[in-house]
């Protein structure tokens, strides 16, 4: 179980040809409403149904969750409800085996969702989505998301590398995440979040 997790993360995200933009930010977790990332010159801080955003040199600007989005503290998730909703809203298939992986194809009851078809292929062993691909309406890939390294640490599969690939209609934006110095349930203090 996680009580909460602290990284320090490099993103590095090309735009077609383009040089690559690199972005390094540490950020904090506790619990189910507390976060804090600091990337360059901001400072995100969201506790409960508060966020403040700080910028140097600027007045910070903070915000209410649930005048604008939905409540930061977010109830615990009933994963079989879940499951079993999706399922009913889905046609899902195993399309393929392997003694390591399984690779389950989800067609949605109405295209009304946004995408035709999600495509996941899942570790047996460690329950990991290792490739999740969302295909837009018209079939062709929209999204793709792939970790390529995870690590057990304290019991837990922790993505320590991943990559996510948009397609748009002029090319494509990679943007690659690595996770490093991962501190998990050390004990977080409310300070983190002031």
């Amino acid at each position: 179980k996680i009580i909460d997790l602290a990284a320090n993360i490099t993103e590095t995200s090309k735009v077609g040809e383009q040089p690559p933009n690199i972005t390094i930010s540490q950020m904090v977790r506790k619990g189910k409403d507390k976060s804090r990332l600091i990337s360059g010159n901001s400072t995100i801080i969201t506790d409960g149904n508060v966020i403040t955003i700080k910028e140097t040199g600027k007045e910070p600007v903070i915000v209410n969750q649930e005048a604008y989005f939905m409540p930061g503290e977010m109830p615990e998730i009933d994963y079989q409800y879940r499951l079993a909703e999706f399922l009913t809203q889905h046609k899902v298939d195993v399309v393929g085996r392997e003694p390591s992986k399984i690779t389950v194809e989800a067609v949605p009851d109405s295209i009304e969702r946004g995408y035709s078809k999600l495509r996941l292929v899942i570790n047996v062993k460690s329950g990991i989505d290792l490739i999740s691909e969302t295909y837009g309406e018209d079939g062709k890939l929209m999204l793709k998301q792939e970790v390529l390294e995870y690590q057990d640490i304290g019991g837990v599969n922790i993505p320590t590398k991943y990559e996510e690939t948009l397609y748009v209609d002029t090319g494509t934006i990679v943007t690659t995440a690595e996770l490093s110095n991962i501190r998990l349930n050390e004990g977080v203090s409310d300070e983190e979040f002031k």
